[in-house]
């Protein structure tokens, strides 16, 4: 039986990248995005899905058990940012960059840790170098994405399955179009991100931050 992914954040970027690699090596794969379409097929599980929302993560979780029974793995990836100044973030932007991505990354480790447990999977949260150093315009991103790193390491001493924490730079998505970034230098390509994604689950390095 084809071993079973779940994906936050899958519409596009990243996570559709994640998506689409887990696919062509045989996993059954259930994403989620706040703008989601929802798919239905024999290996694919897609829904809309807010992660900030516990009611919408337990609706989903319910749904990919009821499609695909077990879960291996659990990949993180829903994030949003804004690049300004603190002065000018609106209280909005503050509760959205936070709910999006630290709070619905905690609610989906906790539903769907129970699962991950019995099939002894793994969890990979997808952070940034951000959540490593500060920079200038990304107070409250950065903010988030050092809590994504912070839960990772301690649920890595508090488990006994695999726990990893994706770090990227600047990726070639639509999110760092918006920040104004496209052109940073060493820009990465999201198939790149999805690759270290897949060596995560297969090869089990010992680091907990990958980079």
């Amino acid at each position: 039986m084809s071993k079973v992914v779940v994906v936050t954040g899958s519409r596009r970027g990243i996570g559709k990248s994640i998506v689409d690699k887990f696919l062509e090596e045989g996993y059954n794969v259930a994403g989620c995005s706040k703008n989601e379409k929802n798919i239905v097929k024999d290996n694919l599980l897609l829904m809309q899905v807010d992660v900030s929302k516990i009611s919408d993560v337990k609706k989903f979780y319910f749904k990919v058990i009821k499609k695909f029974k077990d879960i291996d793995v659990l990949v993180n990836n829903a994030g949003v940012a804004f690049n300004r100044s603190l002065e000018d973030y609106s209280i909005k932007e503050i509760d959205l960059t936070l709910d999006t991505n630290l709070r619905g990354l905690i609610y989906f480790t906790k539903i769907f840790l129970s699962k991950l447990k019995d099939s002894k999977g793994v969890i990979i949260s997808v952070s940034s170098l951000a959540g490593l150093k500060g920079y200038s315009s990304l107070s409250v991103y950065c903010a988030s994405k050092f809590g994504v790193v912070g839960f990772s390491e301690s649920l890595a001493k508090e488990l006994k399955i695999k726990v990893y924490c994706v770090c990227p730079g600047p990726v070639g998505t639509d999110m760092w179009t918006g920040l104004g970034w496209i052109k940073y230098p060493g820009i990465t390509k999201p198939s790149t991100i999805a690759n270290k994604v897949f060596d995560c689950v297969i090869n089990k390095p010992k680091e907990l931050v990958i980079k």
